[in-house]
């Protein structure tokens, strides 16, 4: 099992493709309040369309409060091409090709197909809130497709971190 990444420490950097050109890349993150990752588990999964379609549907709101989200996934480069020309996602980040060991490293768990249309091997879903200089606040990691945070939750967060000066919480190493 990886050691998961602690609240308050420096994100990793990680650079993928993204759809459309050009590339996601952490350590270039500059959101006022929070650059949030998504990590979504891919185009065969339909959790994963509502809560990207639930953070486009309130994109208005998570940019007023200083809040840019960024979607990857272990997909392959048709597969995010597929998300993103079906999916209503608008013009969301999404990066494709996050590699097996790469997630691991970020403390995904890792799943293996156990239907038609999912690829034999993929990350589960899992949300990072990300301080401008590229600290982790808080992180949301998840060993099945349910419970996802929403714009909603995400803007109370970030609210209740603003005005509250709340620091990173469960940042004390086993």
């Amino acid at each position: 099992m990886t050691t998961p990444l602690l609240p308050g420490q420096p994100f990793p950097h990680l650079t993928l493709p993204r759809v459309g050109g050009g590339e996601i890349n952490t350590a270039t993150f500059d959101a006022p309040s929070f650059s949030v990752l998504n990590v979504y588990r891919g185009l065969h999964c339909p959790r994963c369309r509502a809560q990207m379609e639930d953070f486009t549907a309130h994109r208005d709101a998570l940019t007023e409060a200083g809040i840019a989200v960024f979607s990857i996934s272990t997909d392959d480069k048709a597969r995010a091409e597929q998300t993103v020309a079906e999916w209503a996602i608008g013009d969301m980040p999404v990066g494709y090709g996050l590699e097996i060991d790469a997630a691991r490293g970020l403390g995904m768990f890792i799943s293996e197909s156990i239907r038609d249309g999912e690829p034999t091997r993929f990350a589960e879903a899992g949300l990072f809130m990300i301080k401008p200089g590229g600290v982790l606040w808080g992180s949301s990691v998840n060993s099945f497709p349910f419970m996802r945070p929403t714009a909603a939750m995400i803007l109370d967060a970030a609210n209740t971190a603003k005005t509250r000066s709340y620091p990173p919480r469960g940042n004390v190493a086993a």
